[in-house]
This record gives C-alpha cells, structure tokens and sequence, in this order.
C-alpha cells in the first residue's frame, strides 16, 4: 500500500501530538513532594542550622551514629549529662515514611532507634540536640537493608 506524501506528514503531525499529550498526562498525575512543608522557612533559619552544626564540629567527642540491621544507635558524648532534642529519619524518596522520635539517653549516654518497620534504601539521620543551652546539629546518611 502506497501512501501519498501528504498522508506520511499527516501522520508524523499526529502522531508527534498523540505523544505530547500523553507526556502531558502522564507528567501531571507524578507526586511531586517538597523536601519539607515548611521548606521556606527552614531556609531562612539556614544560618542557625550551620551554627549549630559548627557547635558539633568543635565538640572533643563528638556523637556517633552506626547503623545495624534493625536498629540506629547514638552514642552521644559522655561530658553531656542533659540531653534534649529529636532525631529524624528523613527518607529522601518519600516524605510521607519520615519518622521524628525524642531523645532518651541511656545511662550509656546511647539511644537506640528500632529500624524494622522501615523502609529498605537510603535515610539520612538528622539529630537535633541541646545541652546547656547550646544547640547542636548532626546528619548521617544511612542505608537500611
């Protein structure tokens, strides 16, 4: 069978716009998630979070965050008696698995997050500390198996 050419250009148009209207489509139904709801505001207190993560750079002993197979364990420094803050699990791939737990430190100067529950692939753990009225800031990235 034998197309005229004018058919052949009839088609490619078609055709290119069948394709862009199913990029349209698809492009509008993707789940785009901010990095936080409050994302503005996280950036202009950006300034305080490099504080606070200088704070944790000049520390002699400095917290530490090891990964295991069902759990995170922080050991915070042994000189810090009063330990206040949150540790987030910020899961990059998926706002909605985010977890944000207290800090309770053992007589180890450790806490210990379960990880079972969660989601396998990349977190980053951020812990957000105070004690004696200086704010501290740490972030590890982590990969859960």
């Amino acid at each position: 069978m034998n197309f005229h050419w004018g058919y052949k250009i009839a088609l490619l148009y078609g055709s290119f716009a069948i394709g862009m209207l199913a990029l349209v489509i698809r492009s509008s139904q993707e789940d785009f998630n901010l990095v936080t709801k409050d994302y503005y505001q996280q950036e202009i207190n950006y300034q305080q979070r490099i504080n606070e993560q200088q704070n944790s750079q000049q520390l002699k002993e400095k917290l530490q965050i090891s990964c295991s197979k069902q759990e995170v364990v922080l050991k915070f420094p042994k000189d810090k008696k009063s330990v206040n803050g949150t540790v987030k699990m910020y899961r990059p791939a998926d706002a909605s698995k985010d977890q944000q737990v207290p800090i309770l430190m053992d007589e180890a100067h450790q806490q210990v997050v379960n990880t079972a529950g969660m989601a396998k692939g990349n977190w980053k753990v951020q812990v957000s500390w105070e004690c004696d009225g200086i704010a501290y800031f740490d972030e590890q990235v982590i990969h859960i198996n």
